[in-house]
């Protein structure tokens, strides 16, 4: 585990200095956006690079429970760059992520102080003014009927506010579409005995469906896999064995400690925007057992 933390470390850090000295990779919208891709291909993978070797750090930072200066410097440090490269990737499925990672190492923090602490009142106080400041944050962002993502500066919160504003001004069809999802509802079929993996083209939206998108939400001019992979899972292989999966994982979640169960959940969030669950280090931070006797900060 300590050699593959520092392959993460040296990853992380040649990432950066491919970003710095402009020979990194990018990827560019039709209409001329850019996202930060480094060495590989597409900004989704990219970024999901980045993030599960930020949750291995995590989980080892953890594991050794040496809470030194130097080490939550080191720690920090590193964990700060990846949040960096993300931003610059764009990725709002990795934003999702980090959100719900610090949102369970919130809460547990949150829920150790009003339950022991002798100030619970004020804690409780706190954690309600928290929630009001982040609604009145997300009222600030949330665009205008008139957005147009190509009309920004393209940066991570953009991309942000046009996630909202398709939500906002699309429809069931429109979330579906966003994900590549259209066909769980044109062939709903599958979703009880499998379409198998590949050959998309099978899933080609039938003539007139875009008629049922909002318009100006969506271009209809692509067929991918499904950008998730509870539904990618559950599409492709049928009611039974996703049953089964969903068990298995469900039983790993609740043996997790509390440090690995904030990384397992941030895991899983993410991978609903994405199908990531072909990647191995997703298995491998789903599965990786830490000492429950390791103690937090």
């Amino acid at each position: 585990m300590n050699g593959l933390c520092w392959m993460c470390r040296i990853n992380l850090i040649f990432q950066v200095l491919l970003l710095v000295s402009g020979r990194g990779r990018y990827f560019y919208e039709t209409w001329g956006g850019s996202r930060f891709v480094g060495t590989v291909n597409d900004p989704n993978q990219f970024a999901f690079f980045i993030f599960i070797m930020m949750l291995v750090l995590f989980m080892e930072y953890w594991r050794k429970a040496v809470y030194t200066a130097k080490a939550r410097i080191g720690f920090w440090g590193m964990f700060l760059v990846g949040v960096f490269l993300i931003v610059k990737a764009k990725s709002t499925g990795m934003s999702v992520g980090l959100l719900v990672f610090f949102a369970v190492l919130a809460w547990q923090f949150f829920w150790d102080k009003c339950c022991h602490s002798k100030q619970k009142k004020v804690w409780w106080f706190g954690g309600a003014a928290f929630l009001v400041l982040l609604a009145v944050g997300v009222y600030l962002i949330s665009p205008g009927a008139d957005f147009d993502v190509s009309q920004t500066d393209y940066t991570l919160l953009s991309r942000i506010q046009q996630k909202i504003w398709k939500l906002a001004n699309g429809n069931i069809y429109d979330l579906l579409y966003d994900r590549s999802a259209e066909r769980l509802v044109l062939e709903p079929q599958y979703l009880l005995c499998g379409a198998g993996e590949g050959f998309f083209e099978r899933f080609i939206p039938y003539d007139g469906f875009e008629a049922l998108l909002s318009p100006g939400v969506f271009d209809v001019f692509h067929v991918n896999e499904i950008h998730s992979s509870f539904f990618d899972v559950w599409f492709s292989y049928g009611l039974i064995p996703t049953t089964f999966l969903v068990y298995w994982i469900g039983r790993n979640v609740i043996r997790c400690d509390r440090a690995q169960r904030a990384a397992v959940l941030a895991l899983l969030a993410e991978s609903f925007t994405l199908m990531n669950c072909r990647q191995p280090f997703f298995w491998f931070i789903s599965v990786e057992k830490t000492p429950t006797s390791s103690g937090g900060e």
